[in-house]
């Protein structure tokens, strides 16, 4: 994918920022990554898999910082209001990944025997914080493996003209590192060492670092 560059200063809004998570994940997942921008207006998009949805009406201008489905999600909905795009362990189709057969697979045990499904996920994706399973909006849940066996948004990230940073995991089992520099290619991507599929949580410190380099190079 080739990322073309537009400066963040060429928009007269103020800096925001807007956190993005992925499948089975909740705005928590942002908690230890947060703290690290103090002084900037920050929202979150909570993709209601453990309630109610946020609404998403956020309108003005922002630099979208995302996880895993949250990449996908937010090029789908608000190419209009991005000024930037940080992709942590995301993608702009699952397709390269995961397979529709195991994504049915997943749908069909979701409904069956939701703890140890969503429990074998949360391993895989190296999560460190969960919520208890107890709580799960199974529906919604469904809803967003159909996002990720049908969505793609790979045309939508040619044509953007801001900004774009990649950061992956070497060890990601849910996006191996090898299939993230083909689906990115020619996109900045800075990869963290024996890390996986849940870099806000286990490395926010590093990505943080990563993302302010990003978009301090990205003014002029």
């Amino acid at each position: 994918m080739i990322a073309k560059k537009r400066s963040l200063m060429q928009s007269k809004s103020p800096e925001k920022y807007v956190f993005v998570h992925g499948w089975s994940g909740s705005p928590g997942i942002w908690r230890h990554l947060v703290p690290h921008f103090p002084k900037k207006q920050t929202s979150f998009v909570d993709l209601g898999y453990y309630g109610a949805l946020s609404g998403h009406e956020e309108r003005d201008e922002a630099i979208y910082i995302t996880h895993s489905l949250g990449t996908l999600w937010t090029l789908k909905h608000k190419r209009p209001q991005m000024k930037a795009l940080v992709v942590v362990n995301g993608f702009a189709s699952f397709a390269p990944f995961t397979s529709h057969r195991v994504l049915e697979a997943m749908k069909r045990r979701l409904q069956s025997d939701p703890h140890n499904q969503m429990t074998e996920f949360w391993l895989n994706a190296d999560a460190t914080e969960t919520p208890p399973t107890s709580v799960l909006n199974i529906e919604r849940l469904s809803e967003g493996l159909d996002w990720l066996a049908h969505w793609n948004e790979e045309e939508a990230v040619k044509a953007l003209d801001v900004p774009i940073l990649v950061l992956a995991g070497s060890e990601d089992k849910i996006l191996p590192l090898e299939k993230m520099k083909a689906h990115w290619q020619n996109t900045p991507m800075h990869i963290k060492e024996e890390a996986g599929h849940s870099l806000p949580q286990t490395h926010a410190d590093w990505c943080a670092e990563k993302i302010n380099e990003f978009l301090d190079a990205a003014k002029p």
